[in-house]
Parts: C-alpha cells; sequence; structure tokens
C-alpha cells in the first residue's frame, strides 16, 4: 500500500479500531485525512516521512502516534494524552483557537543574530524590554494599541519586567507585526520564546483572523508570554496553554514561571504606557 495520506488515514483507523476507543469517537477516513493535513501544517508531523515509501508500516504510524501526543500535550488539559487520534483531537486541531508552539529558537543561532541583531551600541536596562509595533489586527470599534498596552501591564503586575513602546527598530528588542498565518479560527498567533538577547524578536498576529477585543488581548498577552520566556503549560486553567480560550491575563502558574526568569514586579498596579507614541 503506496504512502499517501488517504492511504495512512485507512491504517489509522483500522489500527484504532483495535483499541479501546470508544467507536463513536471514531472519525471518518476523509476527517482523518484533514487531520493529518493539519498535524502536518502545524508541523507536529514531519511530510517528508510520507514521501518514497511502498507501504505504511508500523516505523509510521508511532510518527504519527507521536506527533498526536505532542499535539494533546498542547492542549492545556482539554484533551487526554493517549496518542489516539479521535474525533475530539481531530476537532481541537480544527477548530481549536491556539497558538502553535510559538516560534523556535533560531533566533539563539549566530546567522539569526546576524542578521536580525541589535546595534552594538545601543544598550537596554536590566529586565527591559522595548517593542517597536509595525502593525496590529484592526476589527470594527476595536482599539489594539491600547489593548496591546493592556497586555503588556499584566505582566508588568506580576514579574519583573519593564516594557516600553519604542517608535524605532533600531531601539527595539521585540517586533509587533502581522502576518498570514493559517486564516480565521485556528492559530492566532505566534512568537518566539525569549527572553531576547542580543538579537530581536517578534510577535506576530494572523491577518486573517476574527479579532474581538477580549480574543486579541487574550492572544496578546499569552504571545508576549513566549517573549519573556514561557513555553506551553500543560496545566488546564493556565494563560500558557496553547490553546487560547476565555483567559486573558496570567494565571497562577504562569505567574511562577514568570517570576523564576524576570523576579517580582516592580510596582504595583498599572504602569502607564509610553506616550506619544501612536500607530
Amino acid at each position: 500500500m503506496p504512502v499517501t495520506i488517504a492511504n495512512l488515514a485507512k491504517a489509522i483507523l483500522n489500527d484504532l479500531k483495535q483499541t479501546d476507543l470508544q467507536s463513536e469517537l471514531h472519525p471518518t477516513e476523509s476527517q482523518l485525512v484533514s487531520g493529518l493535513e493539519r498535524l502536518i501544517a502545524d508541523r507536529y508531523l514531519d511530510g517528508d516521512l510520507l514521501k518514497g515509501g511502498n507501504s505504511v508500516g508500523a516505523g509510521l504510524l508511532d510518527a504519527v502516534k507521536s506527533a498526536v501526543q505532542v499535539a494533546q500535550g498542547e492542549s492545556g488539559g482539554l484533551l487526554t494524552v493517549d496518542k489516539l487520534f479521535g474525533v475530539k483531537t481531530l476537532n481541537w486541531l480544527q477548530f481549536g483557537m491556539r497558538c502553535f508552539g510559538a516560534l523556535r529558537k533560531e533566533w539563539q543561532k549566530p546567522a539569526y543574530q546576524q542578521k536580525h541583531g541589535i546595534p552594538g551600541d545601543v544598550t537596554f536596562a536590566t529586565k527591559e524590554i522595548r517593542y517597536q509595533v509595525v502593525e496590529l489586527p484592526t476589527w470594527p470599534g476595536g482599539q489594539p494599541l491600547p489593548l496591546l498596552w493592556k497586555a503588556w501591564n499584566s505582566w508588568m503586575k506580576v514579574c519583573g519586567v519593564i516594557a516600553t513602546q519604542s517608535p524605532t527598530e533600531r531601539n527595539a528588542n521585540v517586533i509587533v507585526r502581522v502576518t498570514n498565518l493559517d486564516g480565521p479560527s485556528n492559530v492566532l498567533g505566534d512568537a518566539h520564546v525569549g527572553p531576547p538577547e542580543r538579537a530581536r524578536l517578534e510577535l506576530r498576529f494572523d491577518r486573517a483572523e476574527q479579532w474581538t477585543d477580549a480574543k486579541f488581548e487574550g492572544t496578546a498577552c499569552h504571545e508576549i508570554g513566549h517573549l519573556l520566556g514561557l513555553t506551553h503549560t500543560g496545566q488546564a486553567g493556565q494563560l500558557m496553554s496553547s490553546s487560547l480560550a476565555t483567559i486573558i491575563t496570567p494565571q497562577d502558574e504562569d505567574t511562577q514561571r514568570a517570576q523564576q526568569i524576570w523576579g517580582p514586579p516592580h510596582t504595583i498596579g498599572v504602569i502607564p504606557p509610553t506616550p506619544g507614541i501612536e500607530m
């Protein structure tokens, strides 16, 4: 049986029938095809594994199970981590509003730092972030810039980071922009996992998303968590779960992890945004 996504879906479904997964949670082959395409698009599964093979073997099935396990682990407790590619996992992959992992730490590589580095004569105070806003999403009645300030303030209330908005790229160590990610209703944004050192990191919002105030603020606050150095958590009810639900501010575990990197907050209460800088 040649290795195609359709034949791989057939093999996965046959494998599922040998497990204890309830029959009503078994997907159809067409659903599995869409799910596999999402696993590959979201880089949980290496699409090159499907190339050149003449049959769907145990090694490929194990690779799919491992990819499913990673995806389930990033659901923030919404999914059982059992490696089974059932309907609940498929629905989360297709319709969960998520941050995909976070941008990998390629910014630590010398080539990236050489291309995106901070000029040698630009210095930053200890635990300081200066972010430049290139572009923010728009939606009817939305005011994204004050919401972005509010998201930064949510972190400054609970840990020792100081963030100010920079009018120029030269003096910034974080760039905020809009880009095309995967269309509406799935991945809302992504960001490098920091904290920033001698290279600029990026926070990106999906241009195609149908934004609201709460969705934007929650996404911004989550992605800022990545910039501060936080990866996703498997604990439910936390801002840094990869499944972005209704939580829009750091929770207990988020705060504890941020303070391990940045220390306790410098001030209590809202820190005024940088005056005089608009989009």
